[in-house]
Order: C-alpha cells, then sequence, then structure tokens
C-alpha cells in the first residue's frame, strides 16, 4: 500500500488542536535547526510521512510539557527512537528522586502574589523568561513549591534592580549544565538494568551538591575580583 504524504499546511492542521501556537513558519524553523526533515517532491514542496507527524508531535510536547531546550530535544531525538519517546510521554509520571523530596502542594497565581508581594504582572514577566512554569489546568495556572521559592527569590533581587531578563542568565546556566550531565550520564543509564540505573540517579545527586560548592566558590572568587578593594 502506497504511504500517505502530507503538506505542510495539512500537518499544521492536523496537530494545532493540540499545539494551537504551531505555525508553517515554526514548522520550517524545526528543519532548519536539524530536528525533522521531510522529504520533498520534485518541485520541491515538502511532504510528511507519518513517521515525520509522530516526531514533530513528539519534540513539540517535549517542549510543551518538559520544557526542554532545541539542543536537548535535538540529541534525545538522535539517541531514542521516535516510538519510544511517545510511549515515554503517554505514561503516567513517575516519581523520581527529585520528585520525591518535592512539596506536592500547587497553588493559585494569587496565592504567589499574596506570598510574595509580587504583581500578576510581575509573575507573568517571571514566567516570559521561563523562571516560573506553572502547569495550565481546567481552573487557570497551578505553580508548585519550587515556584514559590523563585519567586520569592526574584522579589529579593528586584530590591537592587535585577530584573526578569536578568535571571534568564540562571536559567540558561541551568540549562546547559543539566544538558552537560545528561550526555554524559545517558549512556550508562541505557547500559544498565533499571534495578541498577539508581545508583547512577544517586551518584547525580552527589554530584549537583559538589556543582554547588564548585559554583559558589567560583562566584565569591569572581566577586572578590570586583569588590576586593572597598
Amino acid at each position: 500500500m502506497k504511504e500517505k504524504f502530507l503538506t505542510i499546511g495539512q500537518v499544521v492542521q492536523k496537530l494545532q488542536p493540540s499545539f494551537p501556537d504551531l505555525s508553517i513558519s515554526k514548522v520550517r524553523y524545526l528543519e532548519d535547526e536539524g530536528l525533522i526533515n521531510p522529504e520533498r517532491t520534485n518541485s520541491g514542496y515538502r511532504k510528511f510521512s507519518e513517521n515525520d507527524v509522530k516526531q514533530l508531535e513528539v519534540i513539540l510536547k517535549l517542549q510543551k510539557e518538559q520544557f526542554l531546550p532545541l539542543s536537548v530535544i535535538k540529541q534525545k531525538i538522535k539517541t531514542v527512537k521516535t516510538d519510544e519517546l511517545t510511549s515515554e510521554l503517554e505514561a503516567p509520571k513517575k516519581e523520581t528522586f527529585f520528585s520525591a523530596s518535592k512539596d506536592n502542594k500547587r497553588f493559585t497565581l494569587a496565592d504567589i502574589s499574596q506570598k510574595t508581594g509580587l504583581s500578576e504582572q510581575e509573575i507573568h514577566n517571571l514566567e516570559t523568561y521561563s523562571i516560573l512554569k506553572p502547569e495550565e489546568t481546567p481552573e487557570g495556572k497551578s505553580y508548585d513549591d519550587s515556584d514559590v521559592k523563585l519567586a520569592s527569590i526574584a522579589k529579593r533581587f528586584s530590591r537592587i534592580g535585577l530584573e526578569p531578563r536578568h535571571l534568564r542568565m540562571y536559567e540558561t546556566f541551568a540549562e546547559r549544565e543539566a544538558q552537560l550531565l545528561w550526555q554524559i550520564l545517558l549512556p550508562e543509564l541505557k547500559r544498565l538494568k533499571p534495578e541498577h540505573s539508581q545508583k547512577v540517579l544517586s551518584d547525580l545527586s552527589e554530584l549537583l551538591d559538589q556543582s554547588q560548592d564548585l559554583k559558589d566558590i567560583l562566584l565569591k572568587r569572581a566577586l572578590d575580583q570586583y569588590f576586593g578593594n572597598f
């Protein structure tokens, strides 16, 4: 049976109910970034196979649900099959050693504002720069304990003139460090049986403590160069 292909417009129309912000220009951008590679007709028009559409859907879900940067997504789809990623995304969320200690209590926008003293516009600005990452629910935005802590820190920083756009630097550093650790530890995790993978995650937990110590020392050393004479 001959495989049926879709045009770029048909692909956007098919996926837009789940991803309202999807546009033809975004699909083209993802292709330019090397995340998808649809075939072309003799006339040069893109034609998307069923697998192309599945891969695009996985990419969009990883962006929307896991907030992964495109560089990490690109590495993921190179090393993990699309069907495996689809199953991973559809599976019930399992508790990890990160979420195990996480406070499960959820907060509304009004809760965050009341607890931190930030206005709704200031909270929105933090979301714009990916400092806060609420979940969208039928009742509205839902925040976790880490959002409350980050918003409180942002409030204190604002007193010395640090704005959300400045805090984006920390988010970028965190994304790069997470990507580096993921690339280093992923081969080991894939090699081990599931019952042995906890050892790698335990090592990662210890590594995070050491990483924080390293950053503290380097930051204090750098600050000493600027403020040491005052």
